[in-house]
């Protein structure tokens, strides 16, 4: 009579086993690709509010009055999305130059996504 160990094949262990390993491997996969649309979601965010922040600077620039000092609030509309946006502005050792502080984020008391700093001339 043929004994069990010599028939080719796989036991039920190491089957388990098996499965074990590859539910692992996939489980590990799946919490990386959820990660990775998490990153998506937050770059986009803040693309979205470096070009309202970059905006806002530009058409500081190109007002060309005398940007008062003090904090502006302000609120824009891109990509169907209200962003707001926060102009802090003090003086500099230069009488002629002011430092302007941009931040935009999603909501009024949020934290800004983005934040710069742009040095503004007098016109």
């Amino acid at each position: 009579m043929p004994s069990l160990r010599s028939k080719k094949g796989f036991t039920l262990l190491e089957i388990l086993v098996a499965l074990a390993v590859l539910s692992i491997a996939l489980m590990a996969a799946l919490k990386s690709s959820g990660v990775a649309i998490q990153n998506t979601s937050a770059l986009k965010e803040r693309t979205l509010a470096h070009w309202v922040m970059l905006n806002r600077v530009a058409e500081l620039e190109l007002d060309r009055r005398w940007i008062s000092l003090g904090t502006t609030r302000g609120k824009t509309l891109m990509a169907g999305q209200t962003w707001y946006w926060v102009i802090s502005t003090e003086k500099t050792p230069d009488p002629d130059i002011r430092m302007a502080e941009v931040s935009v984020g999603l909501g009024e008391k949020d934290n800004a996504l983005v934040s710069m700093v742009a040095f503004l001339d007098r016109p």
